[in-house]
């Protein structure tokens, strides 16, 4: 034994390439950076923190004596804390090689490891565990097994318990943390891990690699540091500011980890205290073990991806989020970090994108669009609700319930998901937690991001493309393959999931195809929407057609509709081309089809549809003809093409709809239909009778068919919860908007009277 330790030989020797190298760093090191004052605080910190360690013991193990409860003493006191301001109030424990940056209690529940009622039995078997390393440092690897073994040691790694130990018995225990731990492991060729039960074995061969270097280290500029601590010293420079990769392929065969505990540990840090000042206080930190390390992961998902994904999105400029917040001089701090592909010539924070998301407790990456992402939200919605299921019929070879879920319903098949995204987000990801990241080499998360990105790519398609269809079919290899037509949506299932008659619907759709436009039209609550979509479904199942959701606007016009000159800057010079409109492009698309293609015109009164439709007017009533368009070419109207418009009987603006206008199409009354209330209903408990009493009450006081309240404001599962803001924010303003010159009769409606015959 010498100074308490057992002398031997290591496993894993110096070898002469190795021993040469560290001779080099070391005289290096020695040279420059003991003497800056980062280095001269860097030594004064080692015996300050073992002094301060043994003191807090003293602390702990008084106030345990006098039967106080210790956990938070215990937690505080004798674990590593960073050196912040908030620490230093708390009167934390604060080191040279800190593992815990903010509050632990919220850092290990928030990644599952502790709950609430557990920490006094972890603060109980975390000191008996530290007391029994203390007073028998041979028995050392009994010790961490059987803590290890504990259901009160999750969490607990080498860099959170080896600065107290050494701070109490420093000759025989080594700070190691992940620096240290990464300098053992590239001199001595070993691979250790950050697991407790590890750390028997890596103080050993740290002791025995000092012992091979000691000649090495003596320097006058290290003068009075123990050997150990020099070591330490040594390999924080390595590592922080000499930034040496210590990795080597032939000497430290393990996987390579791309994260390591300090990326979550300034994490949870950031988290406590997010603030820009917190940030910059650890730029360094945060440069190298959270942002260097996710963009190296994105260059190796990149170079795994299919072409045709890199031909579409971005892969290299601007991928990066940052993490101090633009909040105008507040000086805020997001507390993750992220990244993602978008498509080319667009914006990263508003697009469709394919991103990866750290925090301090996961690691997250899948499809997102972000909120400010309108036009791309719009589409998808648009593409999602024509195409949802030949979507998930296409894409269920590609569907993997293990990896696919979303913030809303973990673990959904993509089916569900499709179904469910315009409910709850569009956002589809995978979620891994803090310990798999850990556990997880460099390599196998690349390999599992880059799978899942291309699984998710036909989802960018759809928020990308006005029809994705064909570009998904060939990404997914399915061209000329049987299953292109869109499935069936026969007249009985539109009957069953609408809540009209069979028999309406068919006189309606022989309507349509005869007239070939129409307009559903009705007060508001009526469905119109709903109805428009699901005839267009149904009008294009079993074929190769389509259809899309257009809405208008007061602001709409003929440049948007049919074709219209949309400044463009292209190398550096403004040309002023001729682009087609929705409605042009939509017919190019029509030719190449067999199908009927629908257009389905949301709110179509609410334009200035002479000025809007130009041309159109001509066209729609002679739909064997064809006409010059402004821009000079010719042009008609597909005879595989319909259109369905809705109508709200309540807006004032459809006195704008024309005569000429009205002849052109056919038009298909909707009013509220109680019997859908009755069957959505029918097995909730609702009272649902009570409800149509009173909605019959009220549409009877408007005594207006074109203003009555529809039954869709009500079609909710958890009605019984949400009635009464329904009632108080959707049916009283428009109540008070109808009656506005008689308000009285507004109050034998509002929800306070109401309410009583509702639930009687």
């Amino acid at each position: 034994m010498e100074n308490g330790r057992e002398k031997s030989t290591p496993a894993n020797s110096l070898t002469e390439e190795r021993r040469t190298e560290f001779a080099k760093l070391f005289r290096e090191f020695a040279g420059t950076y003991p003497s800056t004052p980062a280095g001269k605080r860097h030594i004064e910190a080692y015996e300050e923190a073992r002094s301060r360690g043994r003191e807090n013991l003293r602390e702990v193990l008084s106030a345990n004596a006098r039967g106080e409860d210790v956990t938070e003493l215990v937690l505080l006191k004798l674990l590593p804390h960073s050196d912040t301001a908030s620490n230093r109030k708390k009167g934390a424990w604060t080191h040279i090689a800190p593992a815990v940056q903010g509050d632990i209690r919220r850092w290990f529940e928030g990644v599952g490891w502790a709950k609430p009622e557990d920490w006094p039995q972890i603060a109980r078997a975390l000191l008996g565990f530290i007391l029994r390393c203390v007073e028998d440092p041979t028995r050392l690897a009994e010790a961490c097994g059987e803590f290890s073994a504990s259901p009160h040691s999750k969490g607990f790694q080498t860099g959170l318990i080896s600065p107290i130990l050494n701070a109490l018995r420093p000759d025989y225990f080594l700070l190691v943390n992940n620096k240290s731990r990464m300098a053992i492991n590239y001199f001595a060729g070993t691979s250790f891990g950050q697991r407790l039960a590890d750390y028997p074995a890596i103080n050993k061969t740290g002791w025995c690699l000092i012992e091979e270097v000691r000649d090495i280290m003596r320097h006058p500029a290290l003068e009075g540091l123990r050997e150990a601590d020099r070591f330490d010293m040594f390999s924080h420079w390595l590592k922080a500011i000499k930034k040496h990769p210590l990795k080597d392929s032939e000497s430290f065969p393990g996987p390579v980890h791309l994260f390591s505990e300090e990326a979550f540990g300034l994490l949870e840090g950031l988290h406590e205290n997010p603030t820009r000042a917190f940030y910059q206080e650890h730029r360094e930190e945060f440069r190298e073990y959270l942002e260097e390390p996710l963009q190296r992961l994105f260059r190796r998902v990149a170079a795994q991806l299919d072409p045709r994904i890199k031909d579409l999105m971005e892969t290299e400029n601007n991928l990066f989020g940052r993490i101090p917040k633009n909040d105008y001089g507040r000086g805020g701090a997001w507390d993750f970090y992220w990244g993602a592909f978008y498509p080319k010539g667009r914006k990263r924070i508003s697009d469709a994108q394919l991103f990866v998301r750290v925090d301090r407790a996961r690691l997250e990456f899948g499809f997102h669009i972000g909120e400010q992402g309108s036009d791309s939200r719009q589409r998808f919605a648009r593409n999602l609700e024509q195409h949802r299921e030949l979507l998930a019929h296409l894409l269920q070879e590609t569907a993997s319930e293990e990896e696919t879920s979303h913030r809303e319903n973990r673990g959904a098949t993509l089916e569900q998901w499709l179904d469910s995204s315009q409910r709850s987000g569009i956002r589809n990801s995978t979620v891994i937690t803090k310990e798999e990241v850990l556990a997880s080499s460099e390599e196998e998360l690349a390999e599992r991001i880059s799978r899942t990105f291309k699984r998710l790519f036909p989802l960018v398609l759809l928020a990308c493309r006005d029809d994705p269809v064909p570009e998904i079919h060939d990404y997914l290899g399915l061209t000329g393959k049987a299953g292109m037509a869109n499935p069936a949506y026969p007249l009985a299932q539109l009957s069953e999931e609408s809540g009209f008659e069979e028999e309406v619907l068919s006189r309606w759709v022989r309507t349509i195809e005869r007239k070939r436009q129409a307009i559903l039209y009705g007060p508001p609550g009526t469905g119109k929407t709903y109805l428009a979509e699901r005839l267009a479904q149904h009008l294009t199942s079993e074929s190769d057609g389509f259809w899309e959701v257009v809405q208008f606007h007061p602001s709409y016009a003929y440049e948007d509709f049919m074709q219209g000159i949309r400044p463009q800057s292209k190398d550096g010079r403004l040309e002023y081309p001729l682009v087609p409109g929705r409605f042009l492009d939509f017919c190019e698309r029509a030719r190449s089809r067999d199908g009927r293609c629908v257009l389905v015109i949301d709110e179509i009164n609410r334009a200035d549809l002479s000025r809007v439709f130009g041309e159109l007017m001509y066209l729609l009533e002679y739909r064997d003809r064809e006409v010059p368009l402004s821009g000079g070419q010719r042009f008609s109207i597909p005879s595989n093409v319909r259109i369905i418009g809705t109508m709200n009987t309540a807006d004032r603006s459809i006195a704008l709809v024309d005569y000429a206008l009205r002849r052109r199409f056919a038009f298909l009354r909707l009013s509220p239909n109680y019997h859908v209330l009755r069957r959505y209903h029918a097995n909730n408990g609702f009272p649902v009778e009570n409800l149509i009493r009173v909605l019959k009450m009220v549409n009877g006081e408007i005594g207006d068919p074109h203003y009555e309240i529809g039954i869709t404001f009500f079609l909710q599962q958890d009605l019984r919860e949400e009635i009464e803001d329904i009632w108080r924010m959707e049916i009283e303003p428009y109540l008070e908007e109808y009656f506005f010159d008689r308000l009285e009769k507004v109050e034998p409606l509002r929800w306070e009277a109401v309410k009583g015959v509702i639930f009687a």
